[in-house]
């Protein structure tokens, strides 16, 4: 009989293991956000990686050029995790972050645009001015659908957290938009809202007095009325101010807010 992979109990989980997902406009840190989870490697196609964000930022950043770098990069990362949790080191990664999934979207729509289809040649946006049509969106859609796949079952192997950033889509009902959510084709959206264990939008809190200290906060209520969120972990809903990683899993220990 061949080997085959056996069930196993379902327990609590000890320590938390983040599929999170932040949204927001831009300037609100979701990127410093990012970089307070431990031993970051950043998939940065957003060149955002500067300025106070790294100040003291100790991890890894890595940029592709094709789709096929990222298959590449998928197998170098589960090597390098699997080498260090075998020797029973700290080494390897904690996180892998995708900053941004949005422009990551992009990317991947343009390498699209110059596949040849049955209404147009290969490198054709090298030559005239096009128009993304539905096939590109769908090679998209696939394209970051296998990817967060297998970072899915990589977190699940080896405990590695991963965290997408995207900018804000706003609410827009002439187009069936009631709430807002990641700035990504409806594809990918859907997609997101299934993948991540945690996501919502970052965003500041109002002050009362101009001489207030300025707060962010992460809202992750899945009923809000403004904004699409959702938390597997109760101790971090309706939201958590000034997140960070260390605070959002010192939030679930304790079971509290």
């Amino acid at each position: 009989m061949p080997d085959i992979k056996v069930p196993t109990p379902i327990v609590g989980e000890k320590n938390p293991i983040f599929r999170a997902g932040f949204y927001g406009e831009g300037g609100l840190g979701k990127t410093t956000l990012l970089l307070t989870f431990p031993q970051v490697l950043v998939i940065d196609t957003d060149a955002g990686l500067e300025g106070d964000a790294v100040v003291n930022v100790q991890g890894d950043e890595w940029s592709p050029d094709a789709w096929t770098d990222l298959n590449a990069l998928y197998r170098y990362i589960k090597e390098k995790v699997a080498k260090a949790a075998a020797a029973g080191k700290g080494g390897g990664y904690k996180t892998i972050g995708i900053d941004s999934i949005d422009t990551l979207c992009n990317f991947l729509r343009h390498e699209a645009e110059n596949l040849p289809s049955a209404g147009r040649p290969a490198n054709r946006s090298e030559t005239t001015m096009i128009t993304a049509d539905q096939q590109d969106y769908g090679k998209v859609a696939t394209a970051v659908d296998i990817f967060l796949t297998k970072l899915r079952i990589l977190s699940q192997q080896f405990g590695v957290h991963i965290v997408l950033t995207s900018g804000v889509r706003e609410i827009d009902p002439d187009k069936g938009r009631m709430k807002r959510t990641f700035d990504c084709q409806p594809a990918v959206e859907g997609l997101l809202l299934h993948w991540c264990n945690v996501y919502g939008e970052l965003d500041f809190l109002p002050t009362k007095k101009e001489t207030d200290d300025e707060h962010r906060v992460l809202w992750t209520k899945a009923n809000d009325r403004a904004r699409k969120n959702k938390s597997r972990w109760a101790a971090l809903r309706p939201g958590v101010t000034d997140p960070t990683f260390t605070r959002m899993v010192g939030l679930i220990e304790k079971g509290t807010k």
